[in-house]
């Protein structure tokens, strides 16, 4: 027995000494965390990968605010699942559809003694676009819940929403002259023939979309781009020339019903990619980057497949804008005064550390925040030379090799949407705070610029300006439209959230909308029966209740523009 008794109490002092081993590494480990000064916030950002952000450039954020983050799935079901258990990150970034609901829900928090306290930067930096948001979105409260980031007095003359096509296949055919959708249609449509498969055999198409962006990607996105719309807000579209919004649907010769049109007949044509309507956003994006369209509505993925283009060493293929026919409008510019509605940042109420998290975003909010963010490391990735800030050799070298993988391998504009400025923002050094845009920078390096027969071919056949490896787009629409207009972002802030009934409205005729026009899309056999098939459409949603919604949206939309006016100016 007294062995038992002694055995016993042998093990115990040994579980005993391994629980307090155990114990005291784990009050050293963190009092190490504590000591490296590091502390982990979560954020709720649908730009960004889940997980913990391990690159260059969030170490360089981490070293100099002692802060880490965790990017937490937020994709439409799990964010539902977050809202209602009350566990949303600590930081969110929202968008215009969830911002009012938050407010109410007591889902987030103020943040105006938070700022004052915690965030000189936001303050000083986003003062007039704080302003806005206290009376514009913060539910009337006149409090600041929403930081806006993006902060733009002019944003990017890149030509976003517009045709790009296969400038090597456009080459081919001896750059023929696009003034409607009749001359685009020639123009694709010959090109999918003469190159039914990419260079790896997988099929092309001469166009496609998605559908799972609703209204905006089913026909907004490649609607008016040769004419006069962009964007837009439910079942409305943006004028540019009118600077007004109207309804895509009832709109004689909107936007809307040019793009149905367009891609009836590439339908009819066998050209249309077969899964334009059942395919994702993300499946689109994919394609459109591997080159198996030969014109997108939309910059961003055709960058990307130009990129991997160079990267193989085929410098002469690739997608460039085409040309506005003179008289057309053309959306160049867009300005972002107040923030980009899409990324606006919020503390939610689940945070234990809102004051960690607003010295995180006060380093985002610094022009110094901003340049690592947009440009890396400071000598390393960018540097002082020859008295003008740019990127060094390495970055550019990286970024032309690396191809679409660049920003997630070296973290340099991962985080652009947690930048108080937008890219093309001047710095007080009279300097854009994204170097690669900037035109003293782009000016001084591209005289050491390599050849890139795409955009060579592109500026010499136009008869603009290559600035290092992008074009002087303001140049081009200067060339080849009678005038630049401005995107009045601001004017969709000021909207306020509709009444249940509306939205239950627009709801309804969204889903009619969203399912009868593929269906007449791809089953349209002439223009006589595509007619028919619209009008009835547009008959059908009048039975629902469009107008009823018009007169609703008609006056709202056209207050929010004259507020936008005094704001960014007519």
């Amino acid at each position: 027995m007294k062995k038992l008794v002694s055995s016993l109490l042998a093990a115990a002092l040994i579980l005993s000494t391994l629980f307090s081993l155990a114990a005291c590494k784990k009050e050293t480990a963190q009092e190490d965390s504590q000591a490296a000064g590091t502390f982990e916030l979560t954020m709720g950002n649908a730009w960004l990968q889940p997980g913990v952000q391990n690159d260059p450039i969030m170490e360089e954020i981490t070293r100099q605010t002692g802060i880490t983050l965790k990017v937490v799935d937020t994709s439409e079901d799990r964010l539902k699942a977050l809202e209602a258990s009350n566990q949303l990150p600590d930081i969110i970034l929202t968008n215009p559809t969830t911002q009012q609901q938050y407010i109410e829900a007591g889902l987030i928090i103020p943040l105006d003694d938070l700022i004052a306290q915690y965030g000189p930067n936001i303050a000083q930096n986003a003062s007039e676009a704080l302003n806005f948001n206290k009376e514009y979105v913060s539910n009337n409260t006149g409090k600041i819940y929403y930081i806006p980031a993006g902060i733009d007095n002019y944003s990017s003359i890149t030509a976003t929403f517009h045709p790009w096509i296969r400038w090597d296949y456009y080459k081919e055919l001896g750059y023929p002259e696009i003034n409607n959708y009749d001359d685009l249609f020639d123009v694709v449509t010959e090109m999918a023939r003469r190159h039914p498969t990419t260079d790896d055999g997988l099929p092309t198409y001469a166009s496609s979309t998605f559908s799972d962006w609703y209204a905006g990607s089913l026909l907004e996105m490649p609607g008016g781009e040769l004419d006069r719309a962009v964007g837009g807000a439910g079942l409305y579209e943006y004028d540019l020339k009118a600077n007004a919004f109207t309804c895509g649907i009832t709109t004689e010769n909107s936007s809307w019903y040019k793009a149905a049109k367009f891609f009836n007949k590439l339908q009819r044509e066998g050209l249309l990619d077969p899964d334009t309507f059942t395919q994702t956003g993300e499946i689109y994006g994919n394609k459109e980057i591997a080159a198996r369209y030969m014109v997108c509505f939309e910059n961003w993925n055709a960058l990307l497949a130009n990129a991997n283009f160079r990267a193989a060493g085929e410098d002469e293929k690739g997608f460039m804008p085409i040309a506005i026919p003179e008289g057309a409008a053309a959306y160049w510019g867009q300005a972002w005064p107040v923030g980009n509605s899409a990324t606006e940042i919020c503390i939610s109420s689940a945070c234990k550390n809102p004051e960690k998290a607003i010295e995180f975003l006060n380093f985002t909010f610094s022009e110094e925040g901003c340049r690592l963010i947009y440009n890396g490391i400071k000598d390393q990735d960018y540097a002082m030379i020859d008295g003008i800030l740019q990127w060094t050799d390495e970055t550019k070298q990286n970024q032309k090799e690396m191809g679409a993988d660049f920003a997630q391998k070296t973290g340099i504009g991962k985080y652009s949407t947690l930048a108080v400025f937008g890219r093309y923002m001047l710095a007080s050094d009279g300097q854009a705070v994204d170097l690669s845009v900037d035109t003293q920078a782009v000016k001084a390096a591209s005289a050491n610029s390599e050849p890139w027969a795409l955009l060579d071919d592109f500026c010499e056949h136009y008869g603009v300006t290559r600035l290092g490896d992008t074009v002087d787009f303001r140049e081009f629409g200067e060339k080849c439209t009678d005038e630049t207009l401005l995107f009045r972002t601001a004017s969709q802030s000021i909207v306020p959230v509709a009444p249940d009934e509306i939205n239950d409205l627009q709801d309804t005729l969204t889903n009619y909308y969203m399912q009868e026009f593929p269906l007449l899309i791809m089953n349209a056999q002439t223009d006589e029966e595509f007619e028919a098939g619209y009008q009835r459409i547009l008959e059908g949603m009048k039975e629902i209740g469009l107008d009823t919604y018009t007169a609703y949206w008609d006056p709202v939309y056209a207050d929010a523009v004259a507020k936008s006016n005094e704001i960014i100016g007519d």
